[in-house]
């Protein structure tokens, strides 16, 4: 069996164009080595308020026809605060095979090519050729309605592996390959640099999702592509979302096999890079180095690429930065759009901090004169030692004096 396993599609009209290029990249692969079986780790769309006329959500209701068109698709749905409710709209959509979308956790089978639930009344005798066990985001308000358990993490947990454990004794009853789809964070993942996680995540461990007894689980939700112990992967984002996401960008085709003794296994996983853009970032701070020294850049490296440049500089020689003349340098490279930002900072703010770290008015005085460049005389400092040595009603007296 051959399942493509992709997750984190985000579709968003700001990025309505770089997402269909490489969802359609997906398509296209997808029609030449034809999978059994189509599964969407959550996360279809980056908001949940998307719009049913927007052009994303057009594209949405196109590309999942034409994965539906090709093999059956499995779908759960991902964080709150992306998917929410929007991506239900994908259950209304058609094609040659059967399209599932998942809001809470449950079990689908494969037969004759038609994603079932238990209930949905197939044939008992029909010979199954997969179960999909599809887990969405593990939240709260699911346990409390369905379990009646209480908000703790560690009740959560255990219920999650009862959860996990009955899943896998179910699946074990059939022989055929066993999927896991979930949209999760598992402890020891790695987390993409640029990526920003809402909320605090209910963690699901290795051994928990062992308790499965999957052949190849499925996950989202980070958006680092990564393998990790027990045929556990991560598909990552389609695209690159954010400036400094360096890593690859793509999808996985997982093969499960049935090898001797009626036993299926994991015999391959290939990662397949979508075509997405380069995001580049490049950050400097001219109020530690010269202006210039540490820029530079590898023509190699910048072509094709969206690059974005922060510099940090003191706010008097922010025109020592040409950035006319850095724009076109950076485009005749190659780049394909570049966004230079000078973050200019005032000198007297910079240094006010030392000012506030020294002990004594002496020292501080001193050091608001060399701030702005002024001579400070002995006897200024002199009256800064007595200030400090005098007590309220010492210094209510000379001031009433100079009065």
């Amino acid at each position: 069996m051959k399942i493509l396993h992709s997750a984190d599609l985000h579709y968003r009209d700001r990025d309505h164009d770089e997402i269909e290029k490489c969802v359609d990249f997906m398509i296209s692969s997808a029609r030449e080595e034809k999978p059994d079986v189509i599964i969407i780790a959550g996360d279809i769309t980056d908001s949940q308020n998307l719009k049913l006329d927007s052009r994303s959500a057009k594209t949405i209701c196109r590309q999942i026809s034409e994965l539906a068109d090709i093999a059956p698709v499995a779908i759960i749905i991902g964080t709150s605060s992306h998917d929410g409710k929007s991506a239900e709209i994908l259950r209304f959509i058609r094609g040659k095979h059967s399209i599932h979308v998942s809001e809470k956790p449950e079990q689908l089978y494969l037969v004759g090519g038609h994603l079932h639930t238990a209930d949905s009344g197939f044939e008992s005798d029909a010979p199954v050729e997969a179960i999909i066990t599809q887990v969405p985001t593990p939240t709260k308000q699911f346990f409390q309605s369905e379990s009646g358990i209480a908000e703790s993490d560690q009740q959560i947990a255990q219920a999650l592996s009862h959860l996990f454990g009955a899943f896998g004794a179910m699946a074990g009853e059939f022989s055929c390959p066993h999927i896991l789809s979930g949209h999760f964070q598992m402890g020891g993942a790695y987390i993409s640099e640029t990526q920003q996680l809402v909320g605090r995540d209910i963690e699901i461990s290795t051994d928990q999702i062992a308790m499965a007894n999957a052949h190849v689980a499925c996950l989202g939700h980070i958006h680092k592509q990564q393998e990790m112990k027990g045929n556990v992967f991560y598909s990552g984002s389609i695209t690159r979302q954010n400036f400094g996401e360096m890593e690859e960008k793509g999808f996985y085709y997982h093969q499960v096999d049935r090898v001797e003794f009626d036993q299926h296994l994991l015999t391959s996983s290939k990662f397949v890079q979508t075509p997405t853009r380069m995001l580049m970032k490049w950050d400097e701070d001219y109020t530690k180095i010269a202006i210039g020294e540490e820029f530079v850049f590898n023509p190699d490296q910048v072509a094709g690429a969206h690059i974005k440049l922060d510099f940090k500089v003191y706010q008097d020689e922010a025109g020592q930065i040409n950035q006319a003349e850095l724009e076109r340098t950076l485009l005749d490279a190659g780049a394909v759009q570049v966004n230079i930002n000078l973050i200019r900072i005032p000198r007297e703010t910079v240094r006010c901090a030392k000012v506030l770290k020294l002990n004594t008015l002496r020292d501080k005085v001193k050091e608001m004169a060399a701030l702005r460049l002024e001579e400070i005389t002995e006897a200024i400092l002199g009256k800064a030692d007595l200030l400090e040595t005098m007590n309220e009603d010492e210094l209510m007296q000379v001031v009433g004096r100079v009065n």
